[in-house]
């Protein structure tokens, strides 16, 4: 048994109204199958349960601290379940404040995830990158330096090449065109997904990013955005197919709004989706009151607290 987070960033659960909302208008066949027909706004989380295996909870990415939410405290508050923008008074980003390396070294779900097994981190990195990391130049999202300060490996071309591993955009294009890398096969976002599915299989915990979504959201581009749920969607499709849901865990989430307002460009008060997918789907959203809970309720899962 193995617990999947596909940690997609800015998207936050917004209103039905199509003409602001691109998770209302936005063909996403396999997100509203999970759904019994519904978008994923936060209607559909009045509507659960969807099945025994499905479920949605509407998480507070707020953390009772006035502001917009950031990247920085929510991705730290995420992985350390400790609520990261209340010790600042404030909401920081997008990258990690000091204060979020040092709590992310003695609490980390990447790190407290390998006591029960082995860990991946999926995302797949070019060669320039894991240099810059191994110099400690590069600059990493919060998610990434998690991965990075637990130990867990980073993933690059051989990987990716191997099925082993995902583009941070899903599909594989951008690999030769705009970083140079050679002999990557193409896949679609079925095929990725299900390539995710296979790694997580191996896996106690194996947690994928993927942040166009934030990027769409900031561009305000429509084709963007279509272009990034559509590419989400395909990438469920082949989760869902590949995964047992009565044995493993699926857990979708972000660490704040964006996305689903095209009104503005900046992020949102919304709460964030835990979209829930598996072995005691139910238990498990329940259980996502705010980013911090994320933490405690994958480990109680892992550990088997959360099982009937």
């Amino acid at each position: 048994m193995g617990a999947l987070i596909i940690f997609v960033d800015g998207v936050g659960l917004g209103d039905d109204d199509v003409s602001r909302n691109p998770l209302a208008v936005v063909a996403m066949p396999t997100t509203r199958r999970l759904l019994d027909g519904r978008p994923l706004t936060r209607k559909a989380v009045l509507a659960r349960p969807f099945s025994s295996s499905v479920s949605l909870q509407a998480i507070d990415a707020t953390l009772g601290v006035e502001g917009l939410p950031q990247s920085g405290t929510g991705q730290a508050t995420l992985w350390s379940g400790v609520n990261l923008a209340a010790r600042l008074g404030r909401h920081a980003g997008p990258y990690a404040p000091p204060l979020a390396r040092e709590l992310l070294q003695s609490q980390n779900l990447f790190a407290a995830a390998g006591r029960h097994g082995s860990v991946a981190f999926a995302n797949a990195y070019p060669p320039r990158y894991l240099e810059r990391m191994a110099r400690g130049t590069a600059r990493q999202s919060v998610t990434a330096l998690a991965a990075h300060l637990a130990g867990v490996p980073f993933r690059g071309p051989n990987e990716i090449r191997a099925g082993k591993a995902l583009s941070a955009f899903i599909t594989n294009e951008l690999w030769e065109s705009q970083l140079g890398v050679v002999d990557v096969p193409d896949v679609t976002p079925r095929e990725a997904g299900a390539n995710l599915a296979r790694l997580a299989q191996e896996h106690k915990l194996t947690v994928f990013e993927f942040f166009a979504t934030d990027m769409a959201g900031h561009k305000q581009e429509p084709e963007m955005a279509e272009m990034a749920l559509t590419r989400l969607d395909g990438l469920l499709e082949g989760v869902v197919g590949a995964l047992d849901p009565g044995h493993d865990l699926l857990l979708l989430t972000s660490d704040h709004g964006n996305l689903e307002d095209r009104t503005t460009s900046d992020h949102t008060l919304n709460p964030v989706p835990g979209l829930v997918w598996g072995r005691n789907a139910r238990a498990v959203a329940e259980s996502l009151g705010r980013l911090d809970d994320v933490m405690p309720t994958v480990l109680a899962w892992l550990s088997g607290e959360l099982f009937d």
